[in-house]
């Protein structure tokens, strides 16, 4: 594998740490819906992130396709597929008005939604920032 680029990473990283503290806003004031959509943002920009920093493509929204990728670069890793999954269930209908026939999506999300998609959103940070935390120290070790 060629050398990790951690300014790419890094960059993505901090978005997907903002998108979660903002969520976190969002679950205070009761707006479910946006920080269902956040939690699968944050997981994305993190998972981006990783690839960039790998030095590969990152296209499309699907967390589950994302970490499949960054799973088959780094086969050490493994993501909580129940967690993806729940995450890509949130990236369309917390948004779009027109996707429920009976109401708006604000009124079909609950803080327990918010806060399992923020839990899972976390699990898939941390395994990201474990896994390049291991590639800072070993960076520092080779420099030392």
């Amino acid at each position: 594998m060629s050398e990790f680029r951690f300014g790419a990473y890094d960059n993505w990283l901090k978005q997907a740490t903002e998108t979660i503290r903002s969520a976190e806003g969002d679950v205070a004031n009761e707006s479910y819906s946006w920080a269902c959509f956040k939690a699968q943002q944050a997981a994305e920009y993190a998972l981006k992130g990783m690839l960039y920093g790998l030095g590969l493509a990152a296209s499309g929204h699907s967390v589950v396709k994302l970490a499949g990728i960054v799973a088959s670069a780094v086969d050490t890793l493994t993501f909580k597929q129940s967690c993806l999954i729940y995450l890509d269930k949130l990236y369309i209908p917390t948004r779009y008005a027109d996707v429920y026939d009976d109401g708006s999506p604000f009124s079909f999300y609950e803080e327990p939604d918010a806060r399992r998609g923020l839990d899972c959103a976390r699990i898939i940070i941390e395994i990201v920032t474990t896994y390049v935390s291991t590639l800072e120290r070993r960076d520092d070790e080779e420099e030392t």
